[in-house]
């Protein structure tokens, strides 16, 4: 009955150590997918700004009025 309590102790404290090395992996990764989301956002943004900036221009209007359309956007 002893053995039979030390192994399941023994394979408790495996897991706690296993989750304890891998955590530190799992969050990194997370945190990595969250922040490319978050450079894919300001690249929608970069390049809707563009767009806009370069329509406007297109249309003939003026600098002041291109500007405004890009910091908007």
């Amino acid at each position: 009955m002893n053995r039979l309590f030390s192994l399941k102790k023994g394979q408790k404290d495996q897991a706690t150590v296993e989750f304890a090395l891998l955590l530190p992996i799992f969050l990194l990764l997370l945190l990595g997918i969250i922040e490319m989301g978050f450079i894919f956002k300001d690249y929608i943004a970069v390049s809707h700004g563009a767009r806009e900036g370069a329509r406007r221009a297109a249309l003939g209007k003026t600098d002041a009025e291109i500007c405004q359309v890009v910091l908007d956007s």
